[in-house]
């Protein structure tokens, strides 16, 4: 009964998370992530920390 479960719900959302997981580990991907509005979200928190 489990294993049919495993093969019938497991498998099939380990197959579509594994390329949006390899995806957004990536250093390109991450790097981007920094220079685009993660970057901007940070230099927001430490100027605001700054002027505290």
């Amino acid at each position: 009964d489990l294993h049919a479960w495993v093969v019938i719900f497991v498998l099939p959302v380990n197959s579509a998370v594994n390329p949006l997981l390899y995806t957004f580990t990536t250093p390109k991907f991450r790097e981007r992530l920094n220079e685009g509005w993660m970057g901007q979200l940070k230099n927001y928190v430490f100027d605001r920390r700054a002027t505290q």
